[in-house]
């Protein structure tokens, strides 16, 4: 378990790898939970394995830690009536949505990825706001043939307040997080673990090119990815 958490493999992924013991060996086997409880409570917090991680927290974040709070979008359809197909990744044209923000720049990168086949969409937009980022959304969708635009999920962050206007413009369905849930739309919140190995926080995002961009957009998207059998997006 060690050695797996040392070479960047996540919980999950060491929890799942240890499922394919045989049926009357479980001496090998352990929970997700069990090793994120190792890392961040028990031995091995003194070896410092939670650097290892993706977001390389020192603290785990709770997932329910924090209260709802009432929410501003307008028009908001909540994920929990999002339709079950989309939960279990079934249909091709589904999307997730977020920003990506830098310390101390103005500019930021609006992010979408495709639920099922993990394909992602990359720009860079002025300001964190909604036009901003509906706009974004707005461009990359529209290039694709209805049946691959089919619903995104979002937070509640202002820059979605103008969701309204996407969905009239492409008859495309818009479902929301719970407050302070962004795990409901963890295939984007994993994306952005990625981009950040290329664009760290503190980086000098404004100085960056759209090609550079894009570069790293195409890097992404040509990433072998364990969920899809190790082909590439």
């Amino acid at each position: 378990m060690e050695t797996s958490l040392l070479e960047g493999y996540s919980p999950e992924q060491i929890a799942g790898e240890l499922r394919e013991y045989p049926p009357d060996d479980i001496s090998g086997r352990v929970c997700m939970e069990t090793i994120y409880q190792y890392v961040y409570v028990g031995e091995g917090r003194m070896g410092g394995f939670y650097k290892k991680l993706r977001r390389k927290q020192k603290e785990r974040q709770k997932r329910y830690e924090r209260k709802p709070q009432k929410s501003r979008i307008p028009s908001r359809i909540s994920i929990h009536d999002r339709p079950r197909e989309i939960g279990e990744r079934k249909c091709y044209g589904d999307w997730e949505t977020d920003s990506v923000i830098f310390s101390e720049q103005q500019s930021v990168l609006s992010v979408q990825v495709e639920r099922k086949m993990r394909l992602c969409r990359l720009k860079k937009v002025k300001n964190k706001t909604a036009k901003e980022h509906e706009q974004s959304i707005q461009e990359h969708l529209s290039l694709l043939p209805a049946f691959l635009r089919r619903s995104i999920t979002r937070d509640n962050g202002t820059e979605n307040v103008l969701h309204k206007e996407t969905e009239k413009l492409l008859k495309i369905s818009s479902y929301f997080c719970d407050t302070y849930a962004s795990w409901q739309k963890g295939g984007v919140e994993n994306l952005n673990g990625l981009i950040r190995e290329y664009l760290p926080k503190d980086c000098d995002f404004d100085s960056m090119s759209n090609m550079m961009i894009f570069e790293i957009q195409e890097r992404i998207n040509n990433r072998p990815r364990k969920c899809l059998n190790y082909q590439k997006p």
